[in-house]
């Protein structure tokens, strides 16, 4: 089978369009998977969730510092950081499908997704022209990308601790993971539900891009 160029699926209005529905058809299958957790998303479609991350990443990266845009346009073997990001953005809730539960007042949860994504991903990813090390790279956001989402609470009096632990610990996709949580955070509807807490979060990662 030929293999996926990264390139052709960086295009968000073309994989909004179904272009890629025989390619990775996993990704589509999330239209129908609803989240409703009263708190992160409101009765919205997985597939949607996903897009608008990938907008929210777009758009960011437009306002980085060059630090940043220098770092993420290193090339790990044929593909640039940058690439990787956003192909790990678009696999990172694909393990939500067999992970979401509804309780009995409807709300919904997908407990442990991220490794469940994982898995996923590594039967997507070898369908790609990448290399094993970029494999490696973009599993490893997948899998750690709930990291700083978990920690990054205004009632978390340990979180400066936890956010230099995280870094030590994967310092290597560390600007990544930032990236990563900072959009998907943009990418739900916590503003409407919880708006101090949106802005907390939120300025807390513009403030580390800002310095970084």
């Amino acid at each position: 089978m030929e293999k996926i160029e990264v390139s052709t699926i960086t295009n968000i209005d073309k994989l909004r369009s179904e272009e890629f529905a025989d390619l990775i058809p996993e990704l589509y299958e999330l239209k129908e998977i609803i989240e409703n957790d009263g708190y992160y998303h409101n009765n919205d479609s997985i597939f949607n969730h996903t897009l608008r991350v990938l907008e929210k990443l777009e758009e960011s990266l437009k306002n980085v510092k060059d630090k940043v845009s220098d770092y993420l346009d290193q090339k790990i073997t044929n593909h640039t950081r940058k690439e990787l990001l956003f192909l790990a953005t678009l696999l990172h809730d694909i393990g939500k499908k067999e992970t979401l539960v509804k309780d009995d007042k409807g709300l919904t949860s997908c407990l442990g997704h991220a490794e469940q994504s994982l898995v996923k991903a590594e039967e997507i990813l070898p369908r790609f022209d990448l290399s094993e090390d970029e494999r490696d790279l973009i599993g490893r956001m997948i899998e750690s990308h709930m990291l700083l989402y978990l920690i990054i609470k205004p009632d978390n009096n340990k979180l400066n601790d936890q956010f230099l632990e995280v870094r030590r610990e994967h310092p290597n996709i560390f600007l990544e993971l930032v990236l990563l949580a900072m959009t998907d955070i943009l990418g739900t509807q916590l503003k409407e539900n919880k708006p101090k807490e949106f802005d907390f979060v939120i300025n807390f990662y513009k403030k580390f891009l800002n310095e970084y």
